[in-house]
């Protein structure tokens, strides 16, 4: 079987195709998020975790309390409970610090606010509190500070190797 060479110019179709290809197969599974909230620390006085209790109940569903919500980085993380969204929700990541107190809560958008309950419009970003993340690809409510760097990682990888590729067909 012999290769033939591709024109120079179909190049970027290639590439095109690809990336609709990847696109839509990831596309056609249901989105996956993680859903947790972080526990309190044990010094935390009984009186401030009711208060804490009654005012996280009013607004959301609490899912499944987990030691390692609040940190992605820790090793137990993908331990923690992945739920199935339905068509056209988003991940969510919630997260408040507070005189070194961590609370993180994780799900899917639909499912963490109670019926009624206005979206509240909170910037995300990591260095400040509260902050409220939503993404919209499996598992994407991890962690928000080193997305782009993936992204960008993966585009790039890909690139490089349909130019490896084309290369190869070119000398051939």
């Amino acid at each position: 079987m012999m290769l033939k060479a591709l024109p120079p110019d179909s190049f970027p179709d290639v590439m095109l195709a690809l990336l609709v290809a990847l696109i839509s197969s990831s596309s056609a599974t249901a989105l996956q998020c993680y859903s947790c909230v972080s526990s309190l620390p044990a010094s935390t006085p009984i009186d401030a975790q009711h208060a804490l209790k009654t005012i996280l109940y009013s607004a959301y569903n609490l899912p499944p309390v987990s030691r390692s919500c609040a940190d992605s980085e820790d090793t137990y993380f993908k331990t923690v409970s992945q739920t199935d969204c339905p068509p056209g929700d988003h991940c969510m990541k919630i997260s408040v610090k507070e005189q070194g107190l961590i609370f993180v809560m994780r799900g899917c958008q639909s499912a963490l606010y109670r019926n009624g309950v206005t979206i509240t419009r909170v910037e995300c970003n990591n260095n400040k509190s509260p902050s409220i993340c939503r993404c919209s690809e499996s598992l994407c409510n991890s962690s928000f500070s080193n997305r782009i760097s993936y992204f960008v990682f993966v585009f790039l990888f890909v690139f490089n190797t349909l130019t490896f590729i084309v290369s190869l067909v070119n000398a051939i």
